[in-house]
This record gives structure tokens, C-alpha cells and sequence, in this order.
């Protein structure tokens, strides 16, 4: 990935953070993400997500929003 392309991830990622995002039909909340060499790690509150970084969009394609409030 270029350096525009990983700025451009960092940035979705970062706007993801604290928002909830429902996931193979579970609700997660974003807690963190972090890039480590070619991965991506991703936290919700349910589970942790490492892909390559070149398949992060993937991963991040199967995120749908949810307007749900954290309670």
C-alpha cells in the first residue's frame, strides 16, 4: 500500500473508533486499532481482527453501521 493509501486507512479507522458496527450479526463497539509491520489489528469489545493490510478493506466492508447508542 502506498503511504496516501495508509494515511486514508488511518483516517477511516480513526472516525471508526467508539462507534458501533454490527458483524456476522453481533453488535461491536470499536475500542482500538493498530498497525504492526503488514497487519492491521483491530479491537472491538467482542473480539480482536488481524488481517493483512492490503485485505483491511475487506474486513472493513463487512462493518455495517448501526445507530445504536452505547448504554
Amino acid at each position: 500500500m502506498t503511504t496516501a493509501s495508509l494515511q486514508k486507512l488511518d483516517s477511516l479507522l480513526s472516525s471508526m473508533v467508539g462507534k458501533r458496527y454490527i458483524i456476522k450479526s453481533q453488535l461491536h463497539q470499536v475500542v482500538r486499532y493498530h498497525f504492526d509491520d503488514d497487519k492491521l489489528t483491530l479491537v472491538t469489545d467482542k473480539k480482536s481482527f488481524v488481517v493483512d493490510v492490503q485485505n483491511s478493506l475487506k474486513l472493513l466492508e463487512s462493518f455495517s453501521k448501526t445507530d445504536q447508542t452505547h448504554e
